[in-house]
Protein backbone atom coordinates (compact mmCIF):
# COMPACT_ATOMS: atom_id res chain seq x y z
CA UNK A 1 0.00 0.00 0.00
CA UNK A 2 2.64 2.00 0.95
CA UNK A 3 4.67 1.83 -2.44
CA UNK A 4 1.34 2.49 -4.12
CA UNK A 5 1.27 5.60 -2.13
CA UNK A 6 4.44 6.84 -3.36
CA UNK A 7 3.92 5.62 -7.49
CA UNK A 8 0.53 7.54 -7.06
CA UNK A 9 2.96 10.50 -5.79
CA UNK A 10 5.52 9.43 -8.95
CA UNK A 11 8.36 8.73 -6.39
CA UNK A 12 9.94 5.11 -5.86
CA UNK A 13 9.43 3.87 -9.07
CA UNK A 14 12.69 1.24 -9.21
CA UNK A 15 12.24 0.08 -5.63
CA UNK A 16 8.00 -0.51 -6.38
CA UNK A 17 8.81 -2.53 -9.35
CA UNK A 18 11.30 -5.17 -7.84
CA UNK A 19 9.26 -5.33 -4.96
CA UNK A 20 6.31 -6.60 -7.32
CA UNK A 21 8.82 -8.93 -8.94
CA UNK A 22 9.83 -10.45 -5.95
CA UNK A 23 5.92 -10.63 -4.84
CA UNK A 24 4.10 -11.47 -7.74
CA UNK A 25 5.27 -15.45 -7.34
CA UNK A 26 4.51 -15.35 -3.47
CA UNK A 27 2.43 -18.08 -2.36
CA UNK A 28 -0.15 -16.19 -0.65
CA UNK A 29 -2.72 -14.96 -3.10
CA UNK A 30 -3.21 -11.63 -1.34
CA UNK A 31 0.21 -10.40 -1.72
CA UNK A 32 0.03 -11.60 -5.72
CA UNK A 33 -2.92 -9.83 -5.66
CA UNK A 34 -1.36 -6.53 -4.07
CA UNK A 35 1.91 -6.95 -6.39
CA UNK A 36 -0.62 -7.00 -9.14
CA UNK A 37 -2.39 -4.00 -8.15
CA UNK A 38 1.11 -1.99 -7.69
CA UNK A 39 2.25 -2.83 -11.03
CA UNK A 40 -1.13 -1.36 -12.31
CA UNK A 41 -0.19 1.82 -10.83
CA UNK A 42 3.04 1.79 -12.15
CA UNK A 43 1.60 1.08 -15.88
CA UNK A 44 -0.72 3.95 -15.32
CA UNK A 45 2.35 6.00 -14.34
CA UNK A 46 3.49 4.93 -17.91
CA UNK A 47 6.10 2.61 -16.07
CA UNK A 48 7.21 -1.26 -15.91
CA UNK A 49 5.33 -2.33 -18.74
CA UNK A 50 7.86 -5.24 -19.99
CA UNK A 51 7.45 -6.44 -16.38
CA UNK A 52 3.37 -5.99 -15.83
CA UNK A 53 3.28 -7.71 -19.18
CA UNK A 54 5.21 -10.46 -18.41
CA UNK A 55 3.29 -10.97 -15.09
CA UNK A 56 -0.19 -10.46 -16.53
CA UNK A 57 0.75 -13.41 -19.20
CA UNK A 58 1.84 -15.52 -16.31
CA UNK A 59 -0.79 -14.96 -13.86
CA UNK A 60 -4.02 -15.27 -16.11
CA UNK A 61 -2.94 -18.95 -15.21
CA UNK A 62 -3.93 -18.18 -11.59
CA UNK A 63 -7.41 -18.67 -11.03
CA UNK A 64 -6.92 -17.27 -7.62
CA UNK A 65 -6.45 -13.82 -8.77
CA UNK A 66 -7.48 -13.58 -12.63
CA UNK A 67 -9.98 -10.80 -11.52
CA UNK A 68 -6.58 -8.34 -11.00
CA UNK A 69 -5.02 -10.20 -14.29
CA UNK A 70 -7.95 -8.70 -15.98
CA UNK A 71 -7.71 -5.18 -14.73
CA UNK A 72 -3.78 -5.06 -15.24
CA UNK A 73 -4.27 -5.81 -18.78
CA UNK A 74 -6.68 -3.39 -19.14
CA UNK A 75 -4.10 -0.89 -17.86
CA UNK A 76 -1.84 -2.09 -20.20
CA UNK A 77 -3.84 -1.87 -23.11
CA UNK A 78 -4.98 1.28 -22.29
CA UNK A 79 -1.23 2.32 -22.69
CA UNK A 80 -1.17 0.97 -26.19
CA UNK A 81 0.34 -2.23 -24.76
CA UNK A 82 -0.18 -6.00 -25.49
CA UNK A 83 -2.95 -6.06 -27.65
CA UNK A 84 -3.14 -9.57 -28.81
CA UNK A 85 -2.37 -11.34 -25.00
CA UNK A 86 -5.62 -9.13 -24.18
CA UNK A 87 -7.68 -10.23 -26.55
CA UNK A 88 -7.21 -13.58 -25.73
CA UNK A 89 -7.50 -12.82 -21.87
CA UNK A 90 -10.91 -11.11 -22.68
CA UNK A 91 -11.94 -14.14 -24.67
CA UNK A 92 -10.95 -16.41 -21.78
CA UNK A 93 -12.68 -14.11 -18.68
CA UNK A 94 -15.89 -13.19 -20.87
CA UNK A 95 -17.08 -16.87 -19.71
CA UNK A 96 -15.53 -16.91 -15.89
CA UNK A 97 -17.58 -18.37 -13.33
CA UNK A 98 -17.48 -14.56 -11.68
CA UNK A 99 -19.66 -12.23 -12.87
CA UNK A 100 -17.12 -9.63 -11.24
CA UNK A 101 -14.15 -11.28 -13.97
CA UNK A 102 -17.21 -11.11 -16.78
CA UNK A 103 -17.79 -7.96 -16.45
CA UNK A 104 -14.22 -6.50 -16.63
CA UNK A 105 -13.67 -8.77 -19.31
CA UNK A 106 -15.79 -6.79 -21.41
CA UNK A 107 -14.42 -3.17 -20.33
CA UNK A 108 -11.10 -4.97 -21.74
CA UNK A 109 -12.79 -5.45 -24.82
CA UNK A 110 -14.18 -1.92 -24.32
CA UNK A 111 -10.46 -0.66 -23.78
CA UNK A 112 -9.22 -2.89 -26.92
CA UNK A 113 -12.10 -1.16 -29.27
CA UNK A 114 -10.99 2.68 -27.80
CA UNK A 115 -7.52 1.54 -29.25
CA UNK A 116 -8.91 0.11 -32.86
CA UNK A 117 -8.67 -3.53 -31.94
CA UNK A 118 -10.88 -6.71 -31.87
CA UNK A 119 -13.76 -5.33 -33.30
CA UNK A 120 -15.30 -8.79 -34.51
CA UNK A 121 -14.26 -10.71 -31.29
CA UNK A 122 -15.80 -8.12 -29.17
CA UNK A 123 -18.88 -7.77 -31.03
CA UNK A 124 -19.17 -11.30 -30.03
CA UNK A 125 -18.36 -11.28 -26.66
CA UNK A 126 -21.33 -8.45 -25.83
CA UNK A 127 -24.10 -9.68 -28.25
CA UNK A 128 -23.32 -13.19 -26.27
CA UNK A 129 -23.18 -11.30 -23.03
CA UNK A 130 -26.31 -9.14 -23.13
CA UNK A 131 -28.23 -12.30 -22.14
CA UNK A 132 -26.10 -12.69 -19.42
CA UNK A 133 -28.56 -12.78 -15.98
CA UNK A 134 -26.52 -10.80 -14.01
CA UNK A 135 -27.60 -7.20 -14.33
CA UNK A 136 -23.94 -6.03 -14.09
CA UNK A 137 -22.69 -8.17 -16.77
CA UNK A 138 -25.48 -6.89 -19.32
CA UNK A 139 -25.09 -3.77 -18.39
CA UNK A 140 -21.25 -3.59 -19.37
CA UNK A 141 -21.74 -5.54 -22.55
CA UNK A 142 -24.53 -3.01 -23.47
CA UNK A 143 -22.53 -0.28 -23.35
CA UNK A 144 -19.60 -2.25 -25.34
CA UNK A 145 -22.19 -2.50 -28.01
CA UNK A 146 -22.81 1.34 -27.92
CA UNK A 147 -18.69 1.72 -27.71
CA UNK A 148 -18.32 -0.31 -30.95
CA UNK A 149 -21.77 1.42 -32.93
CA UNK A 150 -19.67 5.40 -31.72
CA UNK A 151 -16.62 4.01 -33.10
CA UNK A 152 -17.49 2.89 -36.21
CA UNK A 153 -20.08 5.95 -37.10
CA UNK A 154 -16.55 7.97 -36.25
CA UNK A 155 -14.21 5.94 -38.10
CA UNK A 156 -15.61 6.15 -41.18
CA UNK A 157 -15.21 10.05 -41.07
CA UNK A 158 -11.70 9.52 -39.78
CA UNK A 159 -8.85 11.39 -42.26
CA UNK A 160 -6.43 7.81 -42.30
CA UNK A 161 -7.90 5.66 -44.89
CA UNK A 162 -7.06 2.77 -42.93
CA UNK A 163 -9.19 3.82 -40.06
CA UNK A 164 -12.27 4.35 -42.54
CA UNK A 165 -11.83 1.03 -44.02
CA UNK A 166 -11.80 -0.55 -40.68
CA UNK A 167 -14.53 1.30 -39.49
CA UNK A 168 -16.43 0.32 -42.16
CA UNK A 169 -15.60 -3.06 -42.07
CA UNK A 170 -16.60 -2.84 -38.54
CA UNK A 171 -20.08 -1.34 -39.35
CA UNK A 172 -20.63 -3.86 -42.14
CA UNK A 173 -20.37 -6.23 -38.76
CA UNK A 174 -22.60 -4.65 -36.56
CA UNK A 175 -25.16 -4.44 -39.54
CA UNK A 176 -25.51 -8.22 -40.38
CA UNK A 177 -24.82 -8.70 -36.49
CA UNK A 178 -27.77 -6.43 -35.91
CA UNK A 179 -26.46 -4.47 -33.31
CA UNK A 180 -28.62 -1.62 -33.48
CA UNK A 181 -31.75 -3.46 -32.98
CA UNK A 182 -29.83 -6.14 -30.33
CA UNK A 183 -29.10 -2.22 -28.60
CA UNK A 184 -32.82 -1.47 -28.60
CA UNK A 185 -34.26 -4.61 -27.28
CA UNK A 186 -31.54 -4.49 -24.36
CA UNK A 187 -32.49 -0.86 -23.72
CA UNK A 188 -36.64 -1.85 -23.96
CA UNK A 189 -35.44 -4.98 -21.50
CA UNK A 190 -34.11 -2.68 -18.84
CA UNK A 191 -36.91 -0.15 -19.27
CA UNK A 192 -39.19 -3.01 -18.74
CA UNK A 193 -37.52 -4.13 -15.38
CA UNK A 194 -37.37 -0.82 -13.90
CA UNK A 195 -41.06 -0.49 -14.92
CA UNK A 196 -42.13 -3.74 -13.22
CA UNK A 197 -39.63 -3.05 -10.06
CA UNK A 198 -41.38 0.53 -9.58
CA UNK A 199 -45.11 -1.24 -10.21
CA UNK A 200 -44.36 -3.90 -7.17
CA UNK A 201 -43.02 -0.53 -4.83
CA UNK A 202 -46.49 1.05 -5.52
CA UNK A 203 -48.50 -2.08 -5.17
CA UNK A 204 -46.46 -2.65 -1.65
CA UNK A 205 -46.99 1.44 -0.80
CA UNK A 206 -51.00 1.02 -1.13
CA UNK A 207 -50.63 -2.30 0.60
CA UNK A 208 -49.28 -0.58 3.49
CA UNK A 209 -50.99 2.69 3.53
CA UNK A 210 -54.39 0.74 3.24
CA UNK A 211 -53.22 -1.41 6.26
CA UNK A 212 -52.43 1.90 8.11
CA UNK A 213 -55.92 3.44 7.07
CA UNK A 214 -57.12 0.50 8.17
CA UNK A 215 -55.51 0.71 11.33
CA UNK A 216 -56.14 4.11 12.25
CA UNK A 217 -60.07 3.80 11.78
CA UNK A 218 -60.26 1.09 13.99
CA UNK A 219 -58.87 2.89 16.64
CA UNK A 220 -60.52 6.02 15.82
CA UNK A 221 -63.85 3.59 15.86
CA UNK A 222 -62.96 2.07 19.20
CA UNK A 223 -62.31 5.54 21.05
CA UNK A 224 -65.45 7.22 19.79
CA UNK A 225 -67.41 4.34 20.91
CA UNK A 226 -65.83 4.69 24.03
CA UNK A 227 -66.76 8.22 24.35
CA UNK A 228 -69.97 7.61 23.65
CA UNK A 229 -70.15 4.91 26.28
CA UNK A 230 -69.57 7.72 28.62
CA UNK A 231 -71.74 10.05 27.82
Amino acid sequence: MLFQKLVGQGQAYEKAINTAIENIKDENSDVRKIALELLRALVRKGQAYEEATNAAIESIKDRKVRFHTVKLFMALVEKGQTYEEATNTAIESIKNESWKVRVFALRLFKALVEKGQAYEKATNAAIESVKDKKWQVHQAALDLLEKLSAAAATGIKDEDEEVRLSALKLKTLLQKKQVASKILIAKLRQYKTIFSFLLVLFLLIAFFLAIFIKVRRKKYNKKKYTTEKNV
